[in-house]
């Protein structure tokens, strides 16, 4: 692994970390807490967050599809809960 390579992934993870963060203020504490599921769809992390579900650059240079993103996006929150 080169060094540009080890850059790009030091900083998706502090950009995921960010992106976390930030969103995980807002979301319903029933959530956080763990008592219900992470969101089943895309669709409903819209309906129940008022946001669509972005991938970062780096996941799309990894070629992820959205749903491989978001299943991504899921475990940093369920991460997030413990």
């Amino acid at each position: 692994m080169n060094g540009e390579d080890r850059l790009s992934q030091l900083l998706d993870k502090i950009v995921n970390q960010a992106f976390t963060d930030s969103f995980g203020q807002d979301l319903p504490d029933d959530l956080l807490s763990g008592s219900v599921p992470a969101y089943a769809s895309k669709d409903e992390y819209k309906q129940r967050t008022g946001r669509r579900f972005r991938m970062t650059k780096v996941q799309k240079d990894r070629g992820l599809t959205t749903e491989q993103a978001f299943s991504e996006f899921q475990l940093t929150l369920s991460k997030k809960k413990k």
